[in-house]
């Protein structure tokens, strides 16, 4: 078996290393800092698993992850990551990982995740599951939110005034007034200030 570790921390790309070992005696690690390191091997063959870190280096994990399955649909790709944010774990399953691993973890649960995707299972830690209600009653409210609203958003996060938004989008202010109007309806506040932290919550904006 191969499995590649695609992490730029090496310590615990390491301590990967060494938990596995002496479960998957005959397996081969290849441990990459960065994904453009993977990506040449990558391209040569897909390995038995893969451990995917989410912030990596010069590109985000779910765009390594996407190119990855663009590659080869039915590669086993395990999202690592210190967050603990339930939509970053569900970012990485719906976009096709078997699993998220958060780094904290104890042995027993890296194992465990690792024998799951290894026979076909999905790995989900207890907080993603715990959380499942509550994330399906989000995606409703984001599902509401239009592509042009989200720029809306965006400019309202960058500190933009309704008259500024309208000279963006070469749009009425009354419009722009019309989509905060909606945007604080959808997701329950009041206020601009409310509403793009809302929307950070809910992962329409990112913080970067």
């Amino acid at each position: 078996m191969n499995i590649f570790i695609i992490d730029d921390h090496p310590l615990f790309s390491s301590s990967i290393v060494a938990t596995l070992t002496p479960h998957y005696p005959s397996t081969t690690f290849d441990e990459f800092r960065s994904f453009n390191k993977a990506l040449p091997e990558l391209q040569k063959h897909c390995p038995d698993l893969i451990l995917l870190d989410l912030d990596l280096p010069n590109i985000h994990g779910l765009d390594a992850l996407k190119q990855i399955l663009t590659l080869y649909s039915d590669a086993i790709v395990l999202m690592l990551s210190g967050s603990t944010h339930v939509l970053d774990m569900q970012r990485c399953l719906d976009a096709g990982a078997k699993g998220y691993l958060v780094k904290t973890e104890s042995s027993e649960q890296i194992l465990g995740a690792i024998d799951a995707v290894l026979h076909g299972g999905i790995h989900l830690p207890v907080s993603l599951i715990e959380a499942a209600p509550q994330l399906d009653k989000q995606k409703k409210v984001t599902d509401c939110v239009t592509k042009r609203q989200i720029e809306v958003l965006t400019l309202m996060q960058q500190g933009k005034r309704n008259k500024e938004i309208a000279n963006v989008y070469e749009i009425s202010e009354a419009t722009v007034k019309v989509h905060c109007r909606d945007l604080f309806r959808i997701l329950g506040v009041n206020n601009r200030h409310h509403a793009v932290q809302e929307a950070l919550r809910m992962g329409l904006l990112t913080t970067h």
